[in-house]
């Protein structure tokens, strides 16, 4: 299941932006001037962030969680249908937001992928079975030059990394502490 998509665009519409942030120095000069996101909540209580000023729209989000309302059992399954699910996405954001959406075809080559995070769930038996392989997790696995960290019962391998990361739980946990 793709779990976020942060993607990015040319965009030729009216500018989507959440206000800007400035840093004015004590002579009242502006030093710096950036615009912000502009967060809206989608059809689902699912937020969602896109920002899009000076020819290029950017959208980042849970595209599971804002087409279906939850993100727990993925029906986004294949990542091969990344294009697919970014167009679909990106098609309901606009609606969302209220805002014509533009024709994706011939930006198709252009779209950037900042961020795209798959989930992929394994039945491992038991609860108790889950937090034995976890707990062996922590000690065992490594990835290629990627330290193996842990916090609770999560394990996580390269957390920090820019290009590459994994992060191991027990969903059925997560999902007594957080019910959908």
């Amino acid at each position: 299941m793709i779990d976020w998509l942060d993607l990015e665009f040319p965009y030729t519409g009216t500018d989507i932006i959440g206000g800007y942030q400035m840093d004015i120095d004590e002579h009242g000069s502006i030093c710096f001037e950036k615009s912000r996101w502009k967060w809206f909540e989608g059809s689902h209580s699912s937020k969602i962030k896109i920002k899009a000023e000076l020819g290029y729209c950017r959208i980042s989000g849970n595209p599971e969680k804002f087409l279906t309302g939850q993100n727990l059992f993925g029906h986004l399954e294949n990542e091969d249908h990344v294009p697919r699910i970014a167009f679909k996405f990106i098609r309901s954001v606009f609606a969302a937001a209220n805002i014509p959406c533009p024709d994706l075809l011939p930006v198709y080559n252009d779209i950037k992928l900042h961020r795209v995070d798959i989930n992929k769930m394994y039945r491992l038996g038991t609860n108790d079975d889950v937090n034995q392989w976890l707990k062996l997790a922590r000690q065992y696995a490594t990835g290629r030059q990627q330290l193996t960290t842990g916090k609770g019962s999560t394990v996580y391998i390269g957390q920090h990394s820019r290009r590459k990361a994994w992060k191991f739980y027990n969903k059925f946990e997560e999902l007594q502490k957080h019910p959908p």
